[in-house]
């Protein structure tokens, strides 16, 4: 389903995508709750059931009402359509995918809210992992002008993180991410 983005109902605030499949709830639970802590209360909450075998719906609701969630079951396509899927129903002006399995920084929306609402149309933030294999800082972009960063280094070392700050008119007007992308991460 398009929307056409003259249709939309933009609000200046950002809609939150979490993205679930066949994770336990205790994991949507950290995520969810990583989203309701911010210091900037989000728009909305938008959880999209990729095809779960358990579907969440009946299964799980949010803690609290204090923060407006939908949770959407939709057929299993990948983690790129299910994205779309949030982006097709956010409201606000800003859409942040997360995936279920991270978490966010308290400011996060604070920190990148003012540059999108500033004319970013991106607002690009670092990483940090957790875990006992995977346990690092990585920050944005580059350490040159983006005019300079070739397509090699850009495979080579990836810069652009998912879980950044998009304008939701331009994630529409782009298409939003390409349910045929390659990786195991969107086959499901």
């Amino acid at each position: 389903v398009e929307v056409e983005p003259a249709v939309r109902e933009s609000q200046e605030g950002v809609s939150v995508c979490i993205t679930y499949f066949e994770e336990d709830l205790e994991t949507l639970e950290r995520a969810w709750w990583s989203v309701a802590a911010q210091t900037v209360k989000p728009l909305e909450i938008i959880v999209i059931d990729d095809g779960s075998r358990d579907p969440l719906q009946g299964r799980w609701t949010p803690a609290t009402d204090s923060y407006p969630t939908r949770v959407i079951s939709i057929t299993n396509r990948g983690l790129a359509a299910a994205r779309n899927a949030g982006v097709m129903l956010a409201k606000g002006v800003g859409f942040l995918p997360l995936d279920c399995d991270d978490w966010l920084a308290p400011t996060y929306i604070e920190k990148t809210l003012e540059l999108l609402l500033a004319g970013a149309d991106v607002v690009l933030t670092g990483l940090q992992e957790h875990g006992p294999t995977r346990n690092g800082t990585y920050m944005p972009g580059y350490d040159r002008p983006w005019h300079l960063v070739s397509l090699e280094q850009m495979w080579a070392m990836n810069r652009f993180y998912y879980c950044s700050l998009f304008r939701t008119q331009t994630l529409c007007e782009v298409g939003g991410w390409n349910p045929l992308m390659a990786g195991p991460w969107n086959q499901r």
